[in-house]
């Protein structure tokens, strides 16, 4: 909204690339092809899931990564040392770990970052495990776009609590994703709870994804809870603002928190 348009945002993003020097690296995402290509008048380096034969740090066939710099290569076990869950965390791990080779910081010091490393408040944080279900607390996902990619980042069936405050966002593609997936179930809050439950009846119209839309945050995690089991992953994560029922995204996470800590006793009593 600040930017007005997503090319004064890409110019914004460019400016710390704009005023580098040729002694400057740039460290760039190989993934995003429209990142790939920003321009620099420093070195290039780039990370990514999948090894091109570049400088930078990159995922192998063998699910370690292997640190191309000035014709020396080093393998490292980034996956292996990193404790977050999803794809983007892990391009993460990777482009903080190629700046830290550049450095030459010792791979000691780097496992030893990554394994200790926890997720920002609000941001596909852990915040239990209760009787076997994990819960997470993605509050700050409030575009459909951030929502898709926590739904992608789980293995595990996921219980979703979805919708929001409308800042007309199209949810059509979350819906599609959400149905894809698919999630096993999907607590939608907010104005825009009916509005993606009519979206999920076109993609999901056998209702493979139990769904129900709610009328108080109390009763959203209420009735996730009853559809839960052990070994389900519950995830507020809802492509959405929050300005509906809350004062801000970190209040709604700070109710999901609440309520999780205090939940034992909704799942004894199911």
């Amino acid at each position: 909204d600040r930017h007005g348009s997503l090319k004064n945002y890409r110019l914004a993003k460019q400016t710390v690339l704009r005023w580098q020097d040729p002694q400057d690296i740039a460290i760039l995402n190989q993934d995003d092809a429209d990142v790939a290509s920003w321009p620099t008048h420093g070195r290039t380096l780039f990370f990514g899931c999948h090894d091109q034969g570049r400088e930078g740090l990159f995922l192998n066939a063998h699910r370690s990564a292997i640190f191309r710099y000035a014709g020396q290569e080093r393998t490292l076990a980034v996956p292996e040392w990193l404790n977050l869950p999803g794809i983007h965390n892990l391009q993460n791990a990777l482009a903080a770990s190629c700046a830290a080779c550049v450095l030459d910081v010792t791979e000691t010091a780097i496992a030893s970052g990554l394994k200790g490393y926890q997720a920002l408040p609000h941001r596909l944080e852990l915040v239990a495990e209760v009787k076997g279900r994990q819960f997470f607390n993605d509050s700050l996902a409030t575009t459909p776009e951030s929502a898709m990619v926590a739904l992608a980042a789980f293995e595990r069936p996921i219980i979703l609590f979805a919708g929001g405050y409308d800042k007309g966002s199209d949810l059509t593609a979350m819906a599609r994703a959400i149905a894809a997936k698919p999630a096993k179930a999907v607590a939608l809050m907010g104005q825009t709870g009916p509005g993606l439950n009519a979206l999920l009846d076109q993609f999901d119209p056998q209702q493979q994804v139990r769904r129900q839309v709610c009328e108080t945050f109390e009763a959203t995690f209420k009735w996730a809870i009853l559809q839960s089991q052990p070994g389900d992953i519950l995830l507020l994560s809802p492509g959405c603002a929050s300005y509906d029922w809350f004062r801000n995204f970190a209040d709604r996470g700070t109710q999901f928190r609440d309520l999780v800590l205090d939940c034992g006793r909704l799942i004894a009593d199911e």
